[in-house]
């Protein structure tokens, strides 16, 4: 769906900000009113309600909706808007007993039974969506929900897909979808038996995978591929049934996650709907976990994925108190604190999301997320942590004529996320790591988030134009139009760094001949000589000559692979200790290529080692201008953002440290200097210096 972000601005003429509100059965019905008064007070103008197919038709025919109607009256008498998320996963019981083959097999062709699985607490979770008569008894239920609430005047958006994902499923029905999408995309058994290797006679023979380590690498590839499509489609279908009952009320579907791999590809999903949205859930308290600075650049990666899959995009489910799976997770849980809110949320703001809803208004009371997730207590009384969402609902309330129309600054970097990957890694990793890939980007994206360098997640079907630097982290899988692209890439100018292993496999995921193959070896200058060496722990090496600021003898660290690379015009400028190249740099047209022999972009996402990251963010800001504004320097977990609307700018200075620091902002001109949040600081000579406070940030508005 080609969606004009510009219209959903005018049509969505606020920031939504509140929180998902009544799961039925919970909270009961005689809270609601007094709760819509407290949200009021908080500053809250919208919730989230889920609409339960099993809840509201058990029995066939029969519609319940007295207390979503009670719900609507509320919300318009205290002026909340309503998103509704369609659960239509929780399938009535009649539905299964009068179709009983429409229950999903897994992949071992066992059947899988119905049941009330942590979210899904009214049962019925899931049934298989390739059963044509469920199917069409599910779209009926949505075509019946829609014309019942489509004129309320609360109603803000239809949300048609909670965490969008579509679980593999080996029953007879999508074995025949299966086969339909091969002819589909093959045309002929010839060129499925040349992908595959295999010497099939009818499409009909074509197995769906038994096992999630099938030995043949391209079924499990076409697999995860036809999931991800028929998932796109499913989400379109039900599009289709809101858009031609309700065309004026925007339409949605959020994720679990932006980079999802497995039955999910965001990028294909976002397609279909007006907008997209993502779920960011914390485990812990993040300033109490060791490893808390690589968890950091996690949750800002969400937001920017997100924002390249929709620029106009919402948070629908972000973390509002500690998680909970039975009493049992207890021992393992942190109580979510107020910093942990402050920081997440404003980070939200920061990175020009355009709605924001916390999980959940109240601590659920029913199963095992029982008595998790809160933003309130039970009792309704408040917290801290409703303390600091009060304080950013009350800013964005008053911010959101600039807030609707910012944007972050144009990248000058991109990291490469390419969903095909992730399936060769699924494959290949069941027996090693399968996070390799995911880890690769977060390594890629952290060097980044340390230099406060913009970045935009790409994708192999997008345009790069504007960029001036493309990090491929753990490039292991490569299609022939990846590589033009990467090779024109750089002829035309631009700047790549490579991990090692560039294009192992090739597109019909078989392991390459040369690598990295055809014409980028040229362009890199090397061939990979031997197969890579799995490596236990990480791996040493040191720079030979100055790259940007760094000095030469840099040491960094890498993991996972050593590369063994024959150099051919490229000129080794990094060894590891027995002397060998780790990494290459080579001319090519008018721009360079750079390669690694390791991965150290693992290595940082595992490790927070500053000297690799440095490293890392200095070879992909070769290229980079210096623009302005931006800190004169580090002193230590210090980060900002920008959000910019024609010559108006918004800073947002996080301190991830628990003690205050100092700040000192490098403008390119003097500015009329508003502080929004934090100190007043000293304005001069195109400087802001200033203080932040402990795990807190300071927001500037400068025009």
């Amino acid at each position: 769906m080609k969606v004009n972000y510009k219209s959903l601005e005018e049509k969505i003429s606020f920031i939504p900000f509140g929180s998902q509100y009544y799961r039925p059965p919970t909270p009961p019905m005689r809270e609601w009113e007094e709760d819509f008064k407290r949200f009021r007070i908080l500053g809250f103008n919208t919730a989230k309600i889920w609409i339960q197919w099993r809840w509201v038709e058990p029995k066939e025919g029969s519609y319940l909706y007295s207390d979503f109607d009670r719900l609507f009256d509320l919300a318009e008498q205290y002026q909340i808007k309503i998103v509704v998320n369609t659960i239509l996963c929780c399938v009535p019981e009649w539905v299964y007993a009068k179709y009983p083959d429409c229950r999903i097999k897994d992949i071992n062709r066992h059947i899988v039974w119905e049941s009330g699985y942590r979210a899904m607490q009214v049962g019925g979770w899931r049934c298989c969506w390739d059963h044509p008569e469920a199917a069409k008894l599910s779209l009926r239920f949505l075509k019946k929900l829609v014309i019942r609430y489509k004129n309320r005047q609360s109603l803000l958006a239809w949300d048609v897909w909670n965490e969008a994902s579509l679980g593999f499923c080996s029953c007879d029905n999508t074995h025949k979808v299966f086969t339909q999408w091969l002819k589909t995309n093959f045309g002929s058994i010839g060129k499925v038996n040349e992908f595959l290797g295999r010497r099939y006679v009818t499409f009909d023979e074509i197995p769906l995978p038994s096992s999630e380590d099938d030995i043949n690498y391209p079924l499990m590839y076409l697999t995860y591929d036809f999931r991800t499509d028929r998932l796109k489609e499913q989400i379109k279908w039900r599009v289709q049934i809101v858009k031609e009952i309700d065309p004026d009320t925007p339409v949605m579907t959020h994720t679990g996650s932006p980079l999802h791999i497995r039955d999910s590809d965001n990028w294909k999903n976002a397609k279909v709907v007006d907008f997209y949205g993502t779920s960011i859930h914390q485990w812990s308290n993040i300033y109490l976990n060791p490893e808390r600075a690589s968890i950091w650049t996690n949750f800002p990666l969400c937001l920017d994925s997100l924002f390249a899959i929709s620029p106009y995009n919402w948070v629908s489910e972000l973390a509002a108190g500690s998680a909970h799976y039975g009493l049992t997770s207890l021992k393992h849980v942190h109580f979510i604190l107020p910093e942990d809110i402050r920081m997440r949320t404003w980070t939200c703001i920061a990175h020009g999301t355009k709605g924001l809803l916390y999980w959940q208004f109240k601590p659920e009371r029913l199963g095992p997320e029982a008595p998790g997730w809160g933003l309130i207590n039970l009792d309704g009384s408040s917290t801290s942590r409703a303390h600091e969402a009060k304080e950013a609902a009350t800013f964005v309330n008053q911010w959101k004529d600039f807030l609707l129309n910012a944007r972050p600054p144009e990248a000058q970097v991109g990291i490469l996320w390419d969903p095909k990957i992730s399936y060769v890694c699924l494959m290949a990793g069941v027996h090693l790591d399968t996070n390799l890939y995911l880890d690769a980007i977060r390594g890629a994206y952290q060097a980044l988030w340390w230099r406060d360098m913009p970045c935009r997640i790409v994708t192999p079907e997008d345009e790069w134009d504007g960029l001036s630097a493309i990090c491929l982290p753990f490039p292991i899988h490569l299609h022939d139009n990846v590589a033009e692209k990467i090779t024109s890439f750089v002829k035309e100018g631009g700047l790549i760094l490579s991990e090692g292993g560039l294009g192992s496999y090739d597109a019909r995921v078989r392991y390459s001949s040369m690598i990295p193959p055809g014409e980028l070896s040229q362009v890199f200058g090397i061939v990979e000589t031997e197969t890579a060496e799995w490596q236990k722990k990480e791996v040493d090496f040191t720079t030979k000559v100055v790259i940007g600021k760094l000095r030469e003898n840099h040491k960094c660290k890498g993991s996972s692979f050593i590369h063994k690379i024959k150099a051919q015009t490229a000129e080794p400028i990094a060894t590891f200790p027995d002397g060998s190249g780790a990494l290459f740099k080579n001319s090519y047209g008018k721009g360079w290529a750079y390669y690694l022999a390791t991965h150290p972009c693992i290595y940082a996402a595992r490790k927070w080692d500053l000297s690799t990251n440095e490293l890392i963010g200095a070879i992909l800001c070769l290229n980079c201008d210096e623009r302005l504004p931006r800190l004169k320097e580090k002193d230590g977990m210090i980060n900002m953002r920008i959000l910019e609307k024609d010559s108006e700018k918004m800073l947002f200075v996080f301190n991830h440290e628990n003690v205050p620091k100092r700040i000192t902002i490098l403008t390119d001109a003097e500015h009329k200097v508003k502080v929004l949040r934090g100190e007043n600081p000293e304005v001069k000579n195109g400087e802001i210096k200033g203080v932040v406070g402990g795990i807190n940030l300071s927001v500037y508005y400068l025009c």
